[in-house]
């Protein structure tokens, strides 16, 4: 499905931050619980996933890929017929701007079968041509250029999220502002620094913040740190320490408990149970 013609301009700044490509094989009936830290492409090259979301089941057989999206908590269930089952994927965040994720503008299928799996195989065949040391000017443009065909494939099989849309088309005047957030989000914040970074009063920054995104400035910033929290808990191995400062929490007791009330779940044991970047 293609993008809406009316906000083609605002898709302008989408960006893929970062791809990266791995794969493994693994023992039959092997099971992983995690929580998506970005979009996750998987493809099935020997024996087949299961993959349970949302008390629903979805078997991905050999050449199929399934879709995840930030935060998707799966379960996922490795089938090999007796021998180990082998599979490759691709962890990739794309955002405009930084401020506004790819999955908040489509819905992505949950498996990718046909003529669209073969297509999307190619792709990927193209970047692990490429291996994980790109260091030369051509391949550096040859590996973006996949990436945004990947992307535009994406496009091309997802849902528009309508809902989606509308609140990004709303709160794009305040993309600066996401954007001056995001790169000083270790920084004590308050709503008079969000407000001098728009260049607006408080009050009126905060009227138009609750207009946008039916949120008070500094309840979206918290919601920034913690998204941002829950990715690092899930991608890296950083202490709590560094997490809750580089997230601009007081410490990494503040940092805890705002976590657990957010999502009913300690940081430590969050990482423990939803880590891992193997599919």
């Amino acid at each position: 499905m293609a993008t809406r013609g009316i906000d083609a301009d605002f898709v302008q700044d989408l960006e893929i931050e970062y791809l990266h490509l791995g794969g493994n094989s693994f023992d039959d009936g092997y099971t992983h619980v995690k929580t998506a830290p970005c979009i996750i492409i998987a493809q099935t090259l020997r024996g087949s996933y299961e993959v349970i979301r949302d008390g629903e089941s979805a078997t991905v057989k050999e050449g199929e890929f399934f879709l995840a999206g930030t935060n998707d908590d799966l379960t996922i269930i490795h089938h090999g017929r007796g021998e180990r089952m082998e599979a490759r994927w691709i962890h990739t965040r794309c955002s405009i701007r930084s401020a506004f994720l790819f999955e908040r503008l489509y819905v992505l299928p949950g498996v990718v079968r046909g003529k669209e799996a073969r297509e999307m195989s190619g792709i990927f065949d193209g970047i692990e041509r490429l291996g994980k040391e790109v260091v030369d000017v051509p391949s550096v443009l040859l590996r973006k250029e996949l990436g945004f065909r990947l992307l535009r494939m994406l496009c091309g099989i997802s849902q528009v999220d309508e809902q989606g849309w509308d609140e990004c088309v709303r709160g794009r005047r305040f993309m600066p502002l996401i954007e001056w957030i995001n790169a000083n989000l270790a920084r004590d914040l308050v709503v008079e620094d969000l407000a001098e970074a728009a260049h607006l009063s408080p009050s009126r920054l905060h009227a138009a913040f609750r207009e946008a995104f039916a949120l008070a400035p500094m309840a979206y910033l918290k919601n920034i740190r913690l998204a941002k929290a829950r990715q690092m808990l899930l991608m890296n191995e950083k202490s709590l320490y560094e997490i809750a400062e580089e997230t601009g929490f007081k410490n990494q007791f503040h940092f805890s408990r705002e976590f657990k009330n957010r999502f009913g779940i300690s940081p430590s044991k969050y990482r423990n149970e939803k880590g891992q970047l193997v599919v």
